[in-house]
């Protein structure tokens, strides 16, 4: 008797998983497309800054650390790649803030730095 319940509900299961898969993915469900790639993440001694497509002269990345909010590094990108080095930075989680010409908050994310 058993037997026979879980055959049911693992048939049942699989039947609903099979379904699940079927469904269409609309753009309301896929994630948003980020502008700014943070690598490695967790960090030891540097991350690697690398945004996308959507470069624009005058962009800048600020650096809080989440715990106290204080910003702790602010530079304005001349490229597409920068190099942070996070040597002296306590180990702890931190967060990002890349800004357009003009100072308004284009994407912000985390990561962090272990040691």
């Amino acid at each position: 008797m058993l037997k026979w319940i879980f055959s049911i509900l693992f048939f049942s299961l699989t039947s609903w998983a099979v379904q699940a898969q079927k469904q269409p993915v609309t753009a309301a469900q896929e994630p948003a497309k980020r502008l700014v790639s943070l690598y490695p993440n967790p960090a030891t001694t540097y991350i690697n800054i690398d945004l996308r497509e959507n470069f624009k002269p005058g962009m800048s990345i600020q650096v809080h650390y989440a715990i106290m909010g204080k910003m702790i590094f602010s530079t304005t990108l001349s490229q597409q790649r920068y190099v942070l080095n996070v040597n002296d930075y306590p180990r702890g989680a931190y967060v990002y803030y890349l800004l357009d010409a003009s100072g308004k908050i284009v994407e912000a994310g985390k990561f962090l730095i272990t040691k």
